[in-house]
């Protein structure tokens, strides 16, 4: 490796005799306002000198990288490219060069070419010469790719050299008509007549005048290699021809003929080496001096260069390998071969395969192929796998089981599933017949996992029972691909502790062996299992624990993005929950991820859906269905996109076309007994009901709510629950639908799954009334009222005369919240309630709010209990901060926070559930009564905690939160009829309450996306102000409003892009440039993500106009 190394990064060395080309460098008059030269012609023109010649004219540092068709797999480019930058740039932040896979390469293009830039205008504000030599060796499109996008936003201080034998795999037109770049071709590199004497001048060699020049000018019309070949045979100057086998007849008699037998023999045996080292050639030759004659072909400058100052490595001149291979003829092929045996039994495995591959020794090929083809494959060089595999005959590659298997892990890899499974059958065979038991176990895994890419989870189950019969009984447990491939379909079938368990021990043994490479993976599939069962905290934690070891940043499965987009769904946050997905979608069309953009789709559409854009929705799930068609795709995704795209028809009231969506899905039988199609019937039992089938419709819904129980999927569970509710209040079955609406909300409060009520607000009403009736998960309830606004009346209002004063009590709080004129109607009308408990309530609720007609909150500060709550807790009492100590424990500080958060009566057992998690038994009654007692001591005035029929709730109009303060504000602020002069005080007033996350100090589950929705709500104010103050050209001010965003918030491009235009607007080019590198960083660093070409374009303008 470290010969290959230096053979690809270092700059030629200096040689002497060469002239400087001033007819060149004239021509490049201006360089350093040019973006790239290109250096295009046949071998032997002086590419590669004209080229470092004008390097070093250009006085910057220079990063050079010599091509070799080995090179044209992007995994080793970027490789090289990243180790040749960072000799220059040791600081380069260049672990984004990292690469497993095709569809990494193919996303990080943009990002890589924005991070590069950016890393170098900071890092090397003097500027850099990148040269990239024989750039015909490369024809893989996301290298291209890459040196275009280089191309296209190189800035003024950073030059792109590129020397090739054919034209450029791209266009340059726009760069030379624009006098961007400018082009030597061959004619231009050719020497003149006077480039010609000079140059035989240098070498002091004798000719017959100006005649003999322009007859040595004439027959070699300039080429440099010819004068060159011409000059170093150490004798007068002849005549000569251009033609390639001329020239070589003229080297065998003019340089080869006259060099000693032994130097000639060694010349021609070690041509077959790319590199040259005195113990490779000593093996090959059998001499014990090689290092001596190498030397003194270095002393002779017989075309050979030494490609290190400090170690003995060398290579010929391309040009003289060629003719000396040439004169071995058939001998060319032996010895090529022999080389490669020399490297094998030194056990350099991957050297060896090259030359096996040129001698064309397709046994050892294959044989080498199977040596090295697994570690090439676990690190993401599949391209290059098949490049070798391409070298076998077909016949050959058939007969041997390890090359048929990595053909069918290639399939997986581009996605063909069909041809995978086929050439994994043939490798099963073969495997079986050779009592391989090794390779038929590698081989039954990767079978499960195409049966499992189809959906087929029991069949891959099975199958890995047979692998796990297969091995010694200790051996099961250490196979980590076995342990996770069994992993990843239990828990798609809903086995999730069985999952979960197997997970946990691959964890252990990948900590112990330190496997970065599956670490990712089993992090991502716990965060899967996590979000499944309805822990979303806990999923977002080992979600971001998996990106955080992945060296890339982001999860390799690629499911990570569609589930958190799913989290915040669920948890109302809309837009954060389109922006995921929309980002989630470009990413794997970047990818070229054919196999799971369908998932993508179906993601976005369904939230797309939820947000009322039901025409892009219906084209997403049909570009969804058609490509899992298109490509027989997983029966998965295949049937809950029809599920989905069935709710979303029924959201618009296309009853016919949403049940025969429906029907669609849920005759995918290859599904059954799965997640998957539990959540199918979830989806559609309710509308197949609603559209006439009402017998099929609850059957189905039935059948999924005992699979979902079984299952543990949680979210699924809430929904059937949901459903099965509506259905029974609908056929006035009371109690039926009281059992369903209890459970519904439970569940549906675990997670705080508020979008599904919020969507189908009009379906589940009679679940949220039956909330308030019966006190069910009441602040859950009062969270989702509130949410839908002017609708929830419909929810209220035929409260207002409910019987039971309880409920009526119950519904000041939300009446009070809406704070609309319908809500203070209410209110009156309850403060004059015939129950006493109701009128002081209401009348409490009257008081605290002031008139809808006021635009401007009033905070009022006359309780004697002061909360804030965002940022770090701290509590005051009558003023005085309450300090810690005075507090006892910690609990008691808690307990008030938490009774102030919820508002209202919450019973001991949820109170137990939520602080004191771990705690089982006696134990948590005596804690919590415990605490209860040091609070009230803490608080010292009469009825602070309040206790009435099992539940606890602090004194309503007792205290005082900066949380309601700053809701409040935010809420006047958006009203629509509030002009954006009065709109800016009240958000000036709400964000500077917000010190910090919601009760950032208090480590509990539940409070997740509480902190999520406030975080959400202060971004969006931060930016509106921004906004505002960018219209109004007061750039320091929006600075002030935005800069704190990137805190909590810096995977938002709009946020980025604001402040780009904000430091721009005061000339700031500095901080634009590092804006753009803070944003590409966490870009990679949170989402795996490269900008959108939008921000990228706006970044360039940026620095163009503010320079």
């Amino acid at each position: 490796m470290a010969e290959e190394f230096i053979t690809k990064v270092l700059p030629p060395r200096a040689q002497p005799g060469l002239i400087e080309r001033i007819r060149l460098h004239e021509l490049a008059t201006e360089f350093n306002y040019k973006k790239a030269v290109f250096f295009i012609a046949p071998a032997g023109y002086g590419k590669t000198v004209s080229m470092s010649q004008l390097a070093a004219k250009i006085g910057k540092p220079i990063v050079w990288y010599h091509l070799e068709p080995e090179d044209d797999d992007p995994i080793v480019f970027f490789q090289y490219l990243k180790t040749a930058l960072q000799q220059k740039i040791p600081a380069l932040e260049a672990e984004a060069f990292s690469f497993k896979e095709v569809r990494e390469q193919k996303a990080k293009i943009r990002f890589l070419t924005a991070m590069l830039i950016n890393n170098l205008a900071l890092k090397a504000p003097g500027g850099l010469t990148m040269a990239f030599d024989d750039f015909h060796a490369i024809s893989n499109p996301v290298i291209i790719n890459f040196v275009q996008e280089l191309l296209q936003y190189l800035p003024p201080n950073l030059h792109l050299l590129i020397a090739s034998r054919a034209p450029l795999p791209f266009t340059s037109a726009k760069l030379l008509a624009s006098k961007e770049a400018v082009l030597f071709d061959a004619d231009d590199l050719r020497f003149d007549r006077q480039e010609t004497e000079a140059y035989l001048r240098q070498f002091g060699k004798s000719t017959n005048g100006p005649g003999q020049i322009e007859h040595l000018y004439k027959i070699t019309e300039g080429w440099p290699v010819a004068l060159r070949l011409a000059i170093e045979t150490q004798s007068p100057v002849r005549s000569g021809h251009t033609e390639k086998m001329v020239l070589f007849d003229y080297l065998a008699t003019e340089v080869l003929a006259q060099l000693p037998d032994e130097i000639r023999d060694f010349l021609l045996v070690t041509s077959v080496l790319e590199v040259l080292t005195p113990e490779l050639c000593a093996k090959l030759t059998g001499r014990t001096d090689p290092q001596l004659i190498l030397s003194e072909l270095i002393k002779k400058q017989l075309f050979i260069t030494q490609l290190s100052a400090t170690q003995n490595i060398y290579r010929y001149h391309q040009l003289f390998r060629e003719f000396l291979q040439l004169q071995l003829g058939d001998a060319c092929s032996r010895l090529t071969y022999e080389a490669g045996l020399i490297l094998r039994a030194q056990g350099e495995w991957e050297q060896a395969l090259r030359y096996f591959i040129s001698a064309g020794a397709v046994n050892e090929t294959a044989e080498m192929v199977v040596k090295v083809g697994r570690n090439a494959l676990n690190n993401g060089r599949w391209q290059t796998v098949l490049n070798w595999l391409q070298t076998i005959p077909l016949p050959l590659r058939e007969k041997v089981p390890w090359l048929l298997l990595y053909m069918a892990e290639i399939e997986v890899f581009r996605g063909c599933v069909e041809e995978a499974q086929k050439w994994a059958r043939k490798a099963a065979s073969l495997f079986t017949a050779d009592a391989d038991h090794n390779g038929l176990t590698e081989t039954k895994i990767l079978q499960a996992r195409v049966f499992r890419c189809r959906g087929m989870f029991y069949q891959s189950l099975e199958l890995l029972k047979e692998v796990e019969a297969l091995l010694p009984p200790h051996e099961p447990g250490q196979r980590l691909d076995l342990l996770m491939e069994k992993a990843v379909s239990l828990y798609l079938i809903g086995r999730f502790s069985e999952a979960e368990n197997l997970l946990m021990s691959a964890l252990d043994k990948v900590n112990r062996q330190n496997n970065p490479y599956l670490l990712p993976y089993i992090l991502e599939g716990l965060g899967n299992i996590y979000y499944l069962q309805g822990n979303y905290t806990k999923a977002i934690y080992f979600f971001k624990k998996g990106m955080e070891s992945a060296p890339e940043g982001f999860l390799p499965g690629y499911h990570t993005q569609d589930h958190l987009s799913l989290i915040y769904a669920d948890w109302g946050e809309l837009q954060q929950a389109l922006e995921l997905a929309q980002r989630n979608l470009a990413r794997k069309k970047e990818l070229g991820m054919v196999e799971t953009l369908p998932s993508a789709y179906t993601h976005l559409a369904t939230i797309q859906s939820d947000l009322g854009q039901f025409a892009e929705a219906e084209k997403n799930y049909q570009t969804a269905i058609s490509l899992l068609k298109e490509f027989n795709g997983e029966f998965t995704y295949l049937a809950l996109s029809y599920a989905f795209y069935g709710r979303c028809l029924w959201l618009q009231g296309k009853m016919v076309e949403a049940k025969a969506n429906i029907e669609q899905a849920l005759a995918i039988v290859e599904i059954k007994d799965s997640l998957c199609y539990s959540s199918c019937q979830t989806v559609g039992g309710l509308i197949l009901y609603q559209a006439g089938e009402t017998k099929k419709g609850k059957q189905v819904l039935l059948e999924a709510f005992r699979s979902l129980e079984k299952q543990g999927f949680t979210k699924a569970l809430a929904y059937a629950c949901q459903s099965l509710a509506a259905l029974y209040f609908a056929e006035g079955n009371e109690h039926k639908f009281l059992y369903y609406a209890k459970k519904a909300l439970t569940l549906s409060a675990q997670i705080n799954y508020l979008q599904n009520f919020l969507t189908f607000y009009e379906v589940f009403t009679p679940i949220l009334q039956a909330g308030i009736e019966h006190n069910i998960e009441l602040s859950f309830v009062q969270r989702i009222i509130i949410r839908l606004g002017a609708r929830a009346h419909s929810i209220l209002t035929p409260l207002l005369s409910h019987t039971n004063p309880e409920v009526r009590k119950r519904i000041c709080a939300p009446l009070a919240e809406l704070r609309d004129k319908k809500g203070e109607e209410g209110l009156l009308l309850l403060s004059q309630d015939r129950d006493r408990e109701v009128q002081k309530i209401a009348a409490l609720f009257l008081r605290k709010a002031p008139p809808p007609s006021d635009r401007y909150y009033a905070v009022r500060r006359d309780s004697p209990l002061q909360l804030k709550t965002l940022g770090s807790l701290q509590i005051f009492l009558k003023g005085t901060e309450v300090p810690d100590p005075q507090w006892r424990t910690r609990k008691a500080k808690h307990l008030l926070a938490y009774l102030a958060h919820y508002g209202e009566a919450v019973s001991k057992e949820k109170i137990i559930n939520d602080l004191w998690p771990d705690t089982h038994g006696k134990k948590h009654d005596a804690l919590f009564h415990t605490t209860l007692y040091r609070l009230r001591q803490v608080l010292n005035f009469p009825q602070s905690v309040l206790y009435k029929g099992g539940l606890y709730q602090l004194e309503p109009g007792s205290y005082q939160s900066d949380q309601r303060e700053f809701e409040k504000l935010i809420q006047t602020a958006s009203h629509p009829g509030l002009p954006p002069e009065e709109a800016v005080p009240l958000l000036e007033q709400a964000t500077a309450l917000y010190r910090g996350d919601y009760l950032a100090d208090l480590d509990y589950n539940w409070l997740l996306p509480f902190q999520e929705r406030l975080r959400h709500l202060y971004t969006a104010a931060q930016i509106k102000l921004g906004r505002y103050y960018l219209e109004k050209n007061n750039y320091p001010q929006a600075i002030f409003h935005l800069r704190p965003l990137l805190d909590i918030s810096d995977f938002s491009e709009e946020i980025h892009a604001l402040l780009m235009t904000a430091y721009a607007g005061l000339g700031d080019l500095k901080a634009v440039r590092k804006q753009f590198q803070t944003m590409t960083t966490m870009f990679r660093e949170e989402l795996g993500l490269s900008p959108s070409p939008e921000i990228i374009d706006l970044y360039y303008q940026l620095v163009s106009k503010t320079k």
